[in-house]
């Protein structure tokens, strides 16, 4: 989904240790398509924005993904619905801790 890096789209990543060991086939030519397969599996069930950042999250050049600090300025967390207050966000009836859940 998030294609695969070269020197085009990624400077660099052809000496980067086990590149050779890793990388598809390059004959199958593997583009990036995670934002239309978002776009097209989710049927408009998620807002443009959440895609966008999921989309700008998982690009494979650390030097164009996005920062920590633009995702949380991205416009999804400013967006209707706002997120509830914590007092409203429900808590569970009994322990939900993992141990008790597996037991």
């Amino acid at each position: 989904m998030c294609g695969v890096p070269d020197e085009s789209t990624w400077p660099g990543v052809t000496k980067l240790r086990f590149y050779n060991d890793m990388r598809p086939d390059p004959s199958k030519n593997q583009k990036r398509k995670l934002r239309e397969y978002l776009n097209v599996e989710t049927k408009g069930k998620y807002p443009p924005s959440l895609i966008d950042l999921i989309d700008r999250m998982l690009v494979l050049n650390p030097d164009h993904r996005i920062k920590v600090e633009e995702a949380l300025k991205h416009p999804f967390f400013s967006e209707s619905p706002a997120p509830c207050a914590n007092k409203d966000i429900p808590i569970p009836a009994e322990d939900c801790h993992e141990f008790n859940v597996r037991n």
